[in-house]
Protein backbone atom coordinates (compact mmCIF):
# COMPACT_ATOMS: atom_id res chain seq x y z
CA UNK A 1 0.00 0.00 0.00
CA UNK A 2 1.27 3.50 -0.72
CA UNK A 3 2.45 5.96 2.08
CA UNK A 4 0.76 8.76 -0.25
CA UNK A 5 -2.24 9.43 -2.61
CA UNK A 6 -2.30 11.40 -5.21
CA UNK A 7 -6.46 12.02 -5.32
CA UNK A 8 -6.61 13.71 -8.78
CA UNK A 9 -3.76 13.88 -11.67
CA UNK A 10 -4.01 17.49 -11.52
CA UNK A 11 -3.65 17.93 -7.46
CA UNK A 12 0.20 19.58 -6.97
CA UNK A 13 -0.34 18.01 -3.31
CA UNK A 14 -0.49 14.23 -2.41
CA UNK A 15 -2.58 13.17 1.18
CA UNK A 16 -0.28 11.37 3.48
CA UNK A 17 -1.97 7.76 4.41
CA UNK A 18 0.41 7.20 7.04
CA UNK A 19 2.82 9.11 8.69
CA UNK A 20 5.90 10.24 6.34
CA UNK A 21 8.73 10.73 8.18
CA UNK A 22 11.55 14.53 7.34
CA UNK A 23 13.79 13.00 4.66
CA UNK A 24 11.77 9.99 3.81
CA UNK A 25 11.36 9.11 0.27
CA UNK A 26 8.26 8.37 -1.05
CA UNK A 27 7.12 7.43 -4.63
CA UNK A 28 3.60 9.06 -6.07
CA UNK A 29 2.43 8.42 -9.77
CA UNK A 30 5.98 7.74 -10.61
CA UNK A 31 7.37 10.46 -8.97
CA UNK A 32 9.84 10.19 -6.04
CA UNK A 33 9.55 12.87 -3.85
CA UNK A 34 12.14 13.71 -0.27
CA UNK A 35 9.72 14.75 2.62
CA UNK A 36 11.21 18.03 3.72
CA UNK A 37 9.41 17.97 7.11
CA UNK A 38 7.13 15.31 8.79
CA UNK A 39 4.10 14.71 7.34
CA UNK A 40 1.10 13.52 9.50
CA UNK A 41 -1.36 11.06 8.26
CA UNK A 42 -4.43 13.01 6.33
CA UNK A 43 -2.20 15.92 5.83
CA UNK A 44 -0.90 17.45 2.66
CA UNK A 45 2.96 17.00 0.92
CA UNK A 46 3.91 19.18 -2.23
CA UNK A 47 4.48 16.92 -5.37
CA UNK A 48 6.12 20.41 -7.14
CA UNK A 49 7.21 23.65 -6.73
CA UNK A 50 4.27 25.52 -5.50
CA UNK A 51 4.91 29.95 -6.26
CA UNK A 52 4.01 32.29 -3.56
CA UNK A 53 0.42 33.18 -4.52
CA UNK A 54 -0.53 29.84 -6.71
CA UNK A 55 -3.41 27.60 -5.79
CA UNK A 56 -2.77 24.64 -3.68
CA UNK A 57 -4.79 21.87 -6.16
CA UNK A 58 -6.06 19.02 -4.06
CA UNK A 59 -9.37 16.87 -5.48
CA UNK A 60 -8.54 18.32 -8.84
CA UNK A 61 -9.61 22.06 -7.67
CA UNK A 62 -8.00 24.93 -6.04
CA UNK A 63 -8.22 24.74 -2.13
CA UNK A 64 -5.94 27.48 -0.89
CA UNK A 65 -3.09 29.61 -2.00
CA UNK A 66 0.32 29.51 -1.38
CA UNK A 67 1.29 31.99 1.33
CA UNK A 68 5.21 31.40 0.54
CA UNK A 69 6.83 29.47 -1.77
CA UNK A 70 6.86 25.71 -1.29
CA UNK A 71 9.05 23.38 -2.08
CA UNK A 72 8.39 19.41 -3.28
CA UNK A 73 8.21 17.36 -0.66
CA UNK A 74 7.13 20.70 1.76
CA UNK A 75 4.62 19.64 4.40
CA UNK A 76 1.60 21.80 2.74
CA UNK A 77 -0.33 22.95 5.66
CA UNK A 78 -1.59 26.15 7.50
CA UNK A 79 1.93 27.39 8.00
CA UNK A 80 1.60 28.07 4.12
CA UNK A 81 -1.44 27.70 3.18
CA UNK A 82 -4.58 29.87 2.91
CA UNK A 83 -7.72 28.41 2.29
CA UNK A 84 -10.45 29.39 0.21
CA UNK A 85 -12.60 27.10 -0.15
CA UNK A 86 -16.11 28.56 1.66
CA UNK A 87 -14.50 31.65 1.34
CA UNK A 88 -15.72 34.46 -1.34
CA UNK A 89 -13.76 37.33 -2.57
Amino acid sequence: MPKVLRIDPSDNVAVALEPVGQGEEVEVCGLKIRAKQAVPPGHKLALSYIPKGSEVVKYGSAIGRATRDISPGEWVHTHNLRGTRGREG
